[in-house]
C-alpha cells in the first residue's frame, strides 16, 4: 500500500515537473495574408511561478509587406494554474492603422464582473498545458472599453492537417456562432485554433481578424 502511493505520488510530481518545462516554448510560424506567404511570427511562452507570460511578435516581409506592413507586439501575463489575465500589452501598426492597448487588472474594480477576465491569448496558452488537454471549452471575458464581453471557444471538430510532410490530428477551436456574431459587432479578433491532439498540445495553425483582413499563421516546426 505504502509502495503504491510513493509511485502515485512520484507520477504527480513528474507529472507537474513535465508541465512546467512544457510551458516554456518558443513557436515560430509562417505568415499569409489573404493567402499570400509574406512573414513571420514567433510565440513565446514562459513559466514563472504562479504565471505565465506569453509574447506574441508578428511582422509582414516581401510582397505582403509593400502593401499591407505589420508590425505587432502583443504580451499577455496570466495566473496560473487558472489562467487569468492580469495584465496585456497589444502594440498594434497594421498598415496605417496603429493603436496601443493596455489593460492592468489591478486598475479595475473586480468586483463589478461577472466573471475574471480572460483573453483570447490566455485562452490559447490555457489549451496549450496539459492539464487542459481534453477541454470542450474555454470562457473568455474580455475587458473592451470599460465592458464585459463574454462567449465560449468551443472545440467544434477534429481534423488531420498535413505538417512537416506528416498527418497530424488536430482538435479546432473556435467562437460560437453566437460568439462569432457578437465579437464582430464588438470588435473582437474571432481567434481559431487547430491544436496537436498531443500532451501538450501545440498550436499548428492559428487565424485571427485583424483590422483588414485576416491572418493565417502556420507553424513551421
Amino acid at each position: 500500500m505504502i509502495k503504491k502511493i510513493q509511485i502515485l505520488i512520484f507520477i504527480l510530481f513528474a507529472l507537474l515537473f513535465l508541465n512546467s518545462i512544457l510551458l516554456s516554448e518558443t513557436y515560430n510560424y509562417k505568415i499569409y495574408f489573404k493567402g499570400i506567404k509574406g512573414g513571420k511570427a514567433k510565440l513565446t511562452i514562459n513559466k514563472n511561478n504562479n504565471n505565465v507570460t506569453a509574447k506574441f511578435l508578428l511582422k509582414t516581409t516581401g510582397l505582403v509587406d509593400k502593401f499591407y506592413k505589420i508590425r505587432d507586439t502583443i504580451t499577455v501575463i496570466a495566473s496560473y494554474p487558472n489562467y487569468h489575465t492580469i495584465k496585456l500589452d497589444r502594440k498594434i501598426n497594421e498598415g496605417k492603422y496603429h493603436k496601443h492597448i493596455i489593460f492592468d487588472v489591478s486598475k479595475i474594480d473586480t468586483s463589478s464582473l461577472s466573471s475574471p477576465i480572460r483573453d483570447e491569448y490566455t485562452a490559447m496558452i490555457m489549451l496549450m498545458d496539459s492539464i487542459y488537454v481534453n477541454s470542450y471549452k474555454v470562457r473568455l471575458n474580455l475587458f473592451k472599453e470599460s465592458k464585459e464581453i463574454s462567449y465560449e471557444f468551443i472545440k467544434t471538430k477534429n481534423k488531420r492537417i498535413l505538417f512537416n510532410g506528416k498527418q497530424v490530428l488536430c482538435n479546432f477551436y473556435e467562437p460560437t456562432h453566437k460568439s462569432s456574431s457578437k465579437l464582430k459587432k464588438k470588435g473582437g479578433m474571432g481567434l481559431s485554433i487547430w491544436m496537436s491532439k498531443t500532451i501538450p498540445m501545440k498550436p499548428i495553425i492559428i487565424e485571427f481578424d485583424l483590422k483588414y483582413g485576416s491572418l493565417h499563421l502556420e507553424l513551421t516546426k
